[in-house]
């Protein structure tokens, strides 16, 4: 999610890639827009799909970078790298990285020059004005005269009961590393309850960050949204969580942002085709059910009428006759003025 900010100004919120040693799409997109400094850099949580375009926007921008936001987990990345790309939940004790499939390591690899960049960082080898802020309930991110980012999730008993299931994935690797014998290690927690979910305040919008928030994260999403601190706002738009899955979606949440934070735009983040099979059709029902407009950066788009679900494909019609459709290649832009009501428009790039 690519923001730009007043005074021409620049943020970016997570960024994936097919490659991330191919510069080209960030190139294109940093070109398109225009973009000649990053002010700041969000990581909600280390999923590829999250994660993988991070170094190239690191290379570019890292001169300008002034903040960085994650939900803290430096100190996990060891172990948690570990169980996240072997092939395999039972290795042997002679089996070393020279046998994990290309992916993982270039998934490896990505995610390591992140953290070596913030390490760097932190010592003071790059940007002086830097600082490292943390996804945290009620953390404020970014503020300036007209612009709030607040963090909303994970709350810290959510990290506490996380910390807990990583160490002991911890010691099932160096049980493993030390056994003969083929070891099983403990099922990694799921990192989604750990994603870190901002709320972004311009004027009397708001913009809902929803990273991949599962179900019950939404509990203190919703709280912390009513909270009698929070500003005002009249209208909302949400960036849906988990790419529209079903579990990361419940009625009670979307009945929430509907009546209580005047919901009137959702936009799905994901690819015309993939494994997933996103979004979910009991996702698309909740919202379009509340009468939420739904963009999604597939280019598909959906209506509901008589309680049936209708598709259009709004791209493949402009650019298959020219050869140049590419159907991963949409992008949704939100331009919310001073005055009058914010629009949201699709373009393409790539």
């Amino acid at each position: 999610m690519l923001f730009q900010l007043p005074d021409r100004r620049w943020g970016l919120v997570d960024s994936n890639i097919a490659d991330w040693r191919d510069s080209s799409p960030i190139d294109e997109l940093a070109g398109l827009y225009d973009v000649r400094s990053l002010e700041f850099l969000g990581l909600t949580h280390p999923h590829t799909d999250h994660y993988l375009g991070m170094p190239g926007w690191i290379d570019r921008f890292s001169d300008t970078i002034e903040n960085y936001w994650d939900p803290d987990l430096s100190s996990y990345n060891s172990y948690v790298l570990k169980k996240m790309y072997y092939n395999r939940l039972e290795v042997n004790q002679g089996e070393s990285k020279s046998s994990w499939s290309d992916p993982n390591r270039r998934k490896l690899e990505a995610f390591a020059r992140v953290y070596s960049w913030l390490r760097d960082e932190k010592k003071g080898y790059g940007n002086r004005n830097f600082s490292h802020k943390i996804y945290r309930e009620g953390n404020i991110l970014h503020h300036d005269a007209d612009l709030e980012i607040r963090a909303l999730a994970p709350s810290q008993d959510e990290v506490d009961k996380l910390a807990t299931k990583l160490k002991e994935c911890e010691s099932s690797i160096a049980d493993m590393a030390m056994s003969r014998k083929p070891v099983k290690i403990k099922r990694m927690p799921d990192l989604n309850k750990f994603s870190g979910v901002a709320a972004v305040f311009y004027g009397k919008t708001l913009l809902l960050l929803g990273s991949d928030a599962t179900g019950s994260c939404w509990r203190t999403i919703t709280k912390a949204l009513e909270g009698s601190e929070m500003p005002k706002v009249y209208q909302t738009f949400v960036k849906v969580p988990h790419h529209g899955s079903s579990q990361s979606n419940p009625l009670d949440a979307w009945e929430a942002l509907k009546y209580k934070m005047s919901t009137t735009h959702a936009i799905i983040s994901v690819a015309k085709t993939n494994r997933y099979s996103h979004p979910h059709e009991e996702t698309i029902q909740r919202i379009l059910g509340l009468g939420i407009e739904l963009v999604c950066t597939s280019g598909i788009k959906y209506e509901k009428r008589g309680g049936i679900i209708f598709e259009r494909d709004t791209w493949t019609t402009v650019y298959e006759k020219s050869g140049k459709y590419d159907e991963n290649g949409q992008n949704v832009l939100i331009s919310i003025p001073r005055r009058g009501y914010p629009r949201i428009t699709t373009q393409r790039f790539g």
